[in-house]
């Protein structure tokens, strides 16, 4: 459901509903207008849909007209009148084990546009119905992929800080883990983290060694951009390593008579003003600047040349 949609099912509620009374009342207290918890609330609730029908299953209430969903209709016949409805029993069973890999791999892919309710459900084994069924009342997000603060809230509620906290990928819930992936990497890598694949799908080893060291990499600027180069972070020290291993194994050598000396590229260049910056720092436990420079770049690119040429000059000499 959308925004708009959720307003008006919203103002149908009766005031004593059980989902309007158990939302937190933080902006009333400080002299908002009470309605105004409810629409911050319910607006980024993905299970609002299961909210809202049980409110009127407890209160004993007949659904108002203006409800024609099927998606909610039939789970509040089935839970009054128990009715018999396959598709609604299926909706039940996946959200009562969310924690189960047919659960959160379907979570996963509701939260990836290229994945439609038919291909979700062949690969799942479960009715579009059911599929409809369950992500209306317990994890609404199809109506609102383009909303990118929204399914940010769901991924990452407190940012991706928590990523930072010693022992988070023991700690974190799998269904957290696996959506993190999904939205990061794609399905495939989340299908392989749930141990539906345990061969990886990156081609051999000089293609899978080739993308650990970019997302090694981008992982170490990541954490540089936040400004957390004078922290001990194991993303860091894993970026460095690879730079070093990238410049030990991609020495350039000089052609035999040859004075000229090689040039490297820029993000060989900053990647040793970053050793250079973390060598610095480790001598003198001072903090290092957030960023690097283009003066830098160009005085590690002129340092390199130049200690290139004198070692060819000597080794002439010496021959």
């Amino acid at each position: 459901m959308n925004e708009s949609r959720i307003e008006q099912l919203l103002e149908t509620l009766p005031s004593r509903a059980p989902y309007v009374m158990r939302i937190p009342r933080d902006l009333s207290l400080r002299g908002f207008p009470a309605e105004t918890d409810l629409y911050a609330y319910a607006l980024n609730d993905p299970a609002f849909g299961c909210g809202y029908i049980r409110s009127f299953l407890d209160l004993k209430l007949t659904l108002p007209t203006i409800v024609y969903e099927s998606q909610l209709v039939r789970p509040y016949c089935y839970s009054r009148y128990k009715n018999d409805d396959e598709d609604v029993r299926r909706a039940f069973e996946l959200h009562k084990d969310r924690q189960s890999v047919r659960s959160i791999l379907l979570d996963c892919m509701l939260v990836r546009a290229e994945y439609d309710y038919p291909s979700i459900g062949k690969k799942l084994h479960l009715t579009e119905a059911s599929i409809d069924i369950y992500g209306t009342l317990f994890w609404d997000v199809r109506g609102r992929l383009n909303d990118r603060f929204y399914i940010n809230t769901l991924v990452y509620p407190e940012s991706r800080q928590v990523e930072l906290v010693p022992g988070y990928a023991q700690k974190e819930s799998p269904r957290n883990l696996a959506l993190r992936i999904t939205v990061d990497s794609g399905l495939n890598a989340a299908e392989e983290f749930l141990g539906l694949c345990t061969e990886g799908t990156g081609g051999g080893r000089a293609e899978q060694a080739e993308a650990f060291a970019a997302k090694a990499l981008s992982t170490g600027n990541f954490l540089a951009k936040m400004g957390l180069l004078h922290q001990k972070l194991p993303g860091l020290d894993t970026a460095r390593a690879v730079r070093r291993s990238m410049r030990s194994d991609g020495k350039q050598r000089l052609p035999s008579g040859s004075n000229t000396a090689p040039t490297i590229s820029l993000s060989q260049a900053i990647g040793l003003t970053l050793d250079r910056i973390t060598r610095q720092r480790d001598r003198v436990g001072a903090s290092p600047p957030n960023t690097v420079t283009a003066a830098s770049v160009e005085n590690t690119q002129r340092t390199v040349t130049v200690g290139r040429i004198d070692e060819s000059q000597s080794n002439t000499v010496k021959s």
